[in-house]
Parts: C-alpha cells; structure tokens; sequence
C-alpha cells in the first residue's frame, strides 16, 4: 500500500540487521525495459598509460610521414609526453565523481592525435589548392582553427549519438572529452612542429614556448565546443540544440584564431595576447571545470535521500557515497578486505549511484526522454544487481557512516514503484 507521497513504506528489517543497513538479498523486479548490462570498472588512474602507449603509436606513424629531422623528433618525445601526462592528470582529477570508461578516454585521445591531425592535413592542403583563406595571415588565424576544432568537435558531436549519449551527463564529462582529444592533436602536432625545425636552439625555443606556455592550449579551445555541447543537452528544441552547438564550435575558432594570429605580432605581441586572452580564460576554464565538479556533489547529495526512500541504497551507504573522500577511504578498505575485485565491485557500485543521480537530475530539470527513462530504469537495475552482490561488504564498510534519511516521493517518481527488499509490496 503506497503512503500519501506516493512512495512504499519501507518494511522494518529483520532482527539483528545492523542500524542504517538492509539483508544481503535482494529482488529484482519486473520492467518495461530491458535489463542492463553489466557495468565495467571505472578506474580515474587506469588509462593514462594505455593512452600514452596508443598515442605513441599513432604518433609514430604520422610522424613518420611527415618528419624532417627524426633527431629534433626523439628530443622532444620526451617533453611532449611529460607534458600530455601533466593535462591528461589534470583531467582525470576533475573526473572524480563519475570516471568516464577508460576505452572512450583512449578512443578520444588517439581520435584528436590520429583522425583530427590527418582531417587538418588533408583538408587544409585542399582548401589551399582552391585558394581558399591561404594568405599567411588568414591560413594560420582562420583555415587552421576552422579545420582543426571541426576535426576535434566531431568527436564530441558523434558522443551525441547512440548509446555513448548516455555518458554526457554533466558539463564536465563532456569537459573531460573534450580535453582527451585537444590533448591528443597536441601531443601529435607539437611533435611534427619539433621535427620540422632547421636547428636545434628553434627546436628548443618550440618545445619551451609549446609546451611551457601552451600545453593546456588546444584543451581549452576544445572545451568551448564542450560546453555547447553540455547547453545543448539541455535544450528542448532542435533550433535550440543546433544552435548551441554552433556557438561553441565558433567560440573555439575564435579563442585558437586569437592565440595562433598572436604569432604574427612577434614575440611581444604572443606574450600580450597570452597575458590578456589566454590567461583569464584558462583561468575561467579552471574555475568552471571545479564549479561542475563541485556541482556534480550537490547533485549525488541531493538525490541520495530518494534512493534510500526506494530502498536502492541504505541510509548509512548514502552517508559515505556523498563524499569524494569517504569514497575514497571505502574502496581503499575494500581493496584491503576483498583486493582488486573486492575494490572494483564497490566502485561499481558507487558508479552506477552517482549515474543515476545525474540522470535524476535532467529529469528533474524536465529532460525526460523515452531513452532517458530507459537508462533510468536501467541504472536502477544495475544498482540492485550490484548491491546484491556486495552486501555483506557494504554493510560493513558502512557501519560507522552518518545516516542520510530517506526523503518522500511524488506518484510519477520512477522510484516510486521499487521496493528490492523481500517481504515488502
């Protein structure tokens, strides 16, 4: 029998359950959609070295075609890797919340090292055939950021569609996308600049002034098209969306034309363009990608007390999901009781919770869609299958956490209808 706000009261738990904890078993109920597949781990530090070994190898074979001196190529591997390391641990730190899967983030590093490095080549070297914006000036102010953030967005813009969709659900996964691939057209350009120098004090001169001054330089034109992308998920119409995408792709032409046409000003004039531009939205670009991420813990707080009214997540579980730290000690914990797997199972866990808060989120904002219902009732499903499997360990882990108390639900709640816990409705 539903309460008066719609949800099911829960049924008090049996005799000698520990406070804030539910029985290990669970049951999965009946949906109108099909059952979810079983999640992958998401582990923040797990890419970073697949992705400098893939990019590499793409490095090598781009380099290869196109290299003039393989010497100033093998000076300057080394910085450039050091360099892409730094951003791509920049990222992953900003990824805390919800670590994007470890395969995409390769995919995006080795799409803006690989794909967008040959885009840029092959049609730059068309639209100078047919004179287009070939001057001095304007191939390098205009053709060049036009070519190259087209290159880099259609990776994002792609993310738009089929099932990857469902992994843009907050600004900064699709900041974090958008960093993967600007760093990885970096990586491969900044190493063909390297190579096509005449000395060795230009090719010095190049590596400090592209990778001292711009290493964070084609991540952050990138991520203007990131955030059209993000404004665009929440537009209702398809005018709306359009256009948001299109003003962000512009905002990254402008900020790449603004840096590469500085170079035409003389040294001076670099410098004065990277003081007065590059550096206060660099600075901005920081202060968003923390506010998001700030914003993404109020979202996992402020969906928590629903989800322990439906009974998917105990009150002293909610305690510790709600925070970057306490999540933090939990899996440590579980790595040393159950290792690896232990650890891995747990993250899965809190993975799939924090997903489905962000998805709460849209829905709450209006965004409902049928295939958002679907990943709703999916994750719902996830997480039952999940917690079933790691009770015994959550319950322990989450024995000295402080309780979140459970928060009542409208009748059109999708949560509304869930009670995993045997016994109930």
């Amino acid at each position: 029998m539903q309460n008066s706000s719609g949800g099911y009261p829960p049924p008090p738990p049996p005799q000698g359950t520990p406070s804030g904890s539910w029985p290990t078993a669970a049951v999965v109920p009946q949906h109108p959609y099909p059952s979810a597949p079983r999640r992958k781990a998401r582990k923040v530090g797990a890419p970073l070295a697949l992705i400098i070994i893939a990019a590499v190898l793409v490095t090598g074979l781009v380099a290869l075609a196109t290299a003039q001196n393989m010497v100033f190529f093998a000076i300057g591997l080394i910085p450039a890797v050091l360099g892409a390391g730094l951003v791509i641990g920049a990222y992953l730190w900003i990824d805390r919340w919800e670590p994007e899967p470890p395969r995409l983030l390769i995919f995006a590093f080795v799409w803006g090292g690989g794909f967008t490095v040959v885009w840029a080549l092959i049609i730059g070297q068309i639209l100078s055939a047919v004179g287009f914006l070939n001057g001095p000036f304007s191939s390098i102010a205009i053709q060049a950021p036009l070519v190259e953030e087209f290159g880099k967005g259609m990776f994002l813009w792609l993310m738009l569609t089929g099932l990857r969709r469902k992994e843009l659900n907050t600004l900064t996964d699709c900041l974090v996308y958008a960093g993967m691939v600007g760093i990885g057209f970096a990586f491969v350009e900044d190493l063909l600049y390297f190579t096509s120098q005449h000395s060795l004090g230009g090719a010095i001169l190049t590596i400090v002034i592209r990778l001292a001054l711009g290493v964070f330089a084609h991540p952050l034109f990138t991520s203007m098209t990131a955030i059209g992308v993000f404004l665009s998920l929440r537009q209702k119409s398809a005018v709306g969306r359009f256009g948001c995408l299109l003003l962000g792709y512009l905002g990254a032409v402008l900020l790449h034309g603004l840096w590469n046409g500085s170079t035409a000003l003389g040294l001076q004039g670099y410098l004065i363009t990277y003081g007065v531009v590059m550096v206060p939205v660099f600075v901005g670009a920081v202060l968003l990608a923390r506010r998001s991420r700030r914003r993404e813990g109020e979202i996992v707080l402020a969906q928590l007390p629903a989800m322990v009214q439906a009974r998917l997540v105990a009150p002293q579980e909610a305690g510790w999901l709600s925070s970057l730290g306490s999540r933090k000690l939990r899996l440590q914990a579980a790595k040393s009781a159950g290792g690896k797997d232990g650890a891995r199972q747990i993250a899965q866990f809190a993975d799939a919770v924090t997903e489905l808060a962000f998805v709460r989120d849209r829905l709450d904002h209006g965004l409902a869609t049928p295939a958002l219902l679907q990943q709703h009732d999916a994750l719902v499903q996830t997480i039952q299958l999940e917690r079933a499997q790691v009770a015994p360990q959550l319950n322990q882990l989450s024995a000295q956490s402080s309780p979140v108390t459970g928060a009542p639900m409208q009748p059109t709640d999708p949560l509304a209808t869930y009670n995993p816990i045997p016994g109930g409705p």
